[in-house]
């Protein structure tokens, strides 16, 4: 617990705290809005002479830069902002005193969105039950109050934390079955325009409840596709129906759920044609839309004929898309590296900009990287002739370097080991901090990503095995933001399961037969040493998953979060950053692709 107080002043101090005084005339039921005129509210009680209940003012300014994350509800808070010197509060920062100051204050707040804010504060600090059943209720409060045209999709956030917090008290309790009951009401609202997604996002709000009647929604979720599809909303249509998709399976319902799944995929197909044929033409966003459409047809069910033809197409339009592609060049100050990072993907969209940031720089040319080693091992032989020991941090050999001598081409091994050093030390690294984080730190402070929008990078993605999309969306999301200590932990496992996955998509055995006539699996080393890994990923980023996850010359990455080798400082270097890069890149290839074979026939 912090030892020094926030607040300063006594409990008394706030008898002339009025936290419904600042805020009156607010337009919007937001607490990041309210610091602003608390903060002046102090300014002018200490002009005033009354430091007492200036500090007061200021102390709840602070409570309202504790910004809001509902999209990750185990860890509700963060800060509203931050920079290399300091950031606004969070409820660890509070001692137990200042905790009581906040009870004070939630006590006098008639502002749902105030009172809902501070309980759950005194809830996290505390885990006080009836600050947890009182916070939900304010949040319910808040969200209905903002379930309108202008700010339904705050009131979603309200009722995701509402729903969270009364599932922490019980399924079966009054309070939880009136969070979910309040969001069926209003996703039954018909005066909401089926094109805008209100309805939904909060059906995804209670697809997971405990819902009593998924039936209901399901027909719902079928008229509305058809509204939309009379009006030729595609894109609302698409999602109307994977979602009706879901709830006939949670019915019982197998054949109406692969029914309602083949709709939304034929959909796709035209969304994704259509951007060859209409507006701003483009074949490679049309091929990113049909390996969307073509993946989800494979996982509702279709006929192989269908997917087949879709296949055809998707190459035609693949080899009409690389004229599209561009890269970015840097030059050799880095802050001009910085700055053509940053600008690559100011200003545009999000899913622009991801796109930029996990295209705009490609997985190393092994053919170039090759001649780049060979002519510096052929410039300064001598520094290339002495074996070297790789060290860990306590000293500890763990992989040897060794001396080339005679014919590169009898030593294709330490040729390769050379290498993944090379590559490591003088392209994976730098590209960091020249490309990587000034982008992925641009991204951020425009659009703050959220789940849902990272989600559309995994959605139906064919590196994605079925049931684990969720897992990525975190792990993704989580890089985003800078946790690359969570992001590492969560995306590093996945990729031995996806490239099986992806493996086994193309009729590959990843089995081995031993002989006690056991089957296990093939894990990573030997999947990324079969040619079936290099023709489905290509031999660049094949190379690049070697180097980043299991070469002791390279970062080793996978080897050293499974055996804990990665503390708090290396969770954020270099290797945990490229590799976050790295398996994003390959996500975004993959949904515009399909995979570097996606011109071969399904077996």
């Amino acid at each position: 617990m912090p030892a020094t107080r926030v607040f300063p002043g006594e409990l008394q101090d706030l008898d002339y705290v009025d936290p419904n005084d600042s805020i009156e005339s607010a337009e919007r039921l937001d607490c990041g809005l309210y610091a602003e005129g608390y903060h002046a509210r102090a300014i002018l009680c200490r002009a005033a002479g009354d430091a007492k209940t200036a500090a007061g003012f200021q102390f709840l300014a602070g409570l309202c830069t504790i910004g809001e994350s509902f999209d990750t509800p185990q860890h509700p808070f963060l800060p509203l902002w931050q920079s290399p010197t300091g950031r606004t509060l969070l409820p660890a920062d509070l001692t137990p005193q200042d905790v009581v100051a906040v009870e004070v204050l939630a006590a006098k707040s008639k502002n749902p969105a105030l009172t809902a804010h501070l309980l759950d504060i005194i809830w996290e600090t505390k885990h006080d039950a009836a600050a947890c059943i009182a916070a939900a209720a304010a949040y319910l409060a808040t969200a209905k109050a903002l379930d309108n045209d202008k700010d339904w999709i705050l009131a979603i956030q309200k009722f995701a934390r509402a729903l969270h917090l009364a599932s922490r008290l019980g399924y079966d309790k009054p309070l939880y079955r009136s969070v979910v009951a309040a969001i069926e009401d209003a996703v039954n609202d018909r005066t909401i325009d089926p094109q805008s997604f209100r309805a939904l996002r909060l059906m995804r709000g209670v697809l997971r409840a405990r819902t009593s009647d998924p039936a209901r929604l399901a027909t719902l979720s079928a008229q509305i596709a058809s509204e939309c599809e009379s009006v030729d909303a595609l894109d609302c249509a698409k999602a109307y129906r994977e979602i009706e998709s879901e709830w006939r399976r949670h019915t019982g319902d197998p054949a109406g759920a692969k029914a309602a799944a083949l709709a939304a995929a034929e959909i796709a197909v035209k969304l994704a044609l259509r951007r060859v044929e209409t507006g701003r033409k483009s074949a490679l966003a049309a091929a990113g839309l049909l390996v969307d459409a073509i993946e989800m047809l494979r996982r509702a069910g279709a006929a192989r004929e269908r997917v087949e033809e879709l296949r055809r197409r998707l190459l035609e339009l693949q080899a009409e898309s690389r004229q599209e592609l561009q890269t970015t060049s840097f030059q050799v100050d880095i802050s001009q590296e910085v700055k053509a990072a940053r600008a690559n993907v100011q200003g545009r969209s999000f899913a622009s900009a991801v796109l930029r940031l996990a295209m705009g720089i490609r997985p190393v040319s092994v053919t170039d990287l090759k001649r780049e080693v060979e002519a510096a091992i052929q410039n300064h032989p001598l520094s290339h002739m002495i074996d070297a020991a790789v060290m860990d941090e306590k000293g500890r050999t763990i992989a040897h370097e060794k001396g080339v001598f005679g014919k590169l081409g009898s030593e294709s091994a330490i040729l390769e080991a050379k290498m993944f050093t090379h590559v490591t030390r003088f392209q994976w690294g730098p590209r960091v901090s020249t490309f990587i984080e000034p982008a992925r730190v641009q991204i951020l402070n425009e659009h703050q990503p959220t789940l849902d929008q990272v989600a559309e990078i995994i959605h139906n993605n064919p590196f994605v095995p079925p049931g684990h999309e969720t897992i990525f969306i975190r792990g993704l999301h989580a890089g985003l933001h800078g946790d690359f200590m969570v992001s590492s932990h969560l995306l590093v496992p996945q990729v031995e399961n996806s490239l099986r996955h992806v493996l086994e998509s193309r009729g590959v055995d990843v089995s081995n037969l031993q002989s006690d006539k056991t089957q296990p699996v093939k894990i990573l080393g030997a999947l990324l040493g079969m040619p079936a890994a290099s023709t489905a990923l290509g031999e660049d980023l094949t190379f690049s998953f070697r180097g980043h996850l299991i070469e002791k010359l390279g970062f080793d990455f996978r080897n050293q979060v499974a055996h804990g080798f990665v503390d708090d400082d290396s969770s954020f270097g270099s290797a945990a950053i490229s590799t976050w890069w790295l398996i994003l890149h390959t996500c975004v290839f993959f949904a515009l692709t399909g995979g570097a074979d996606s011109g071969r026939p399904l077996r």
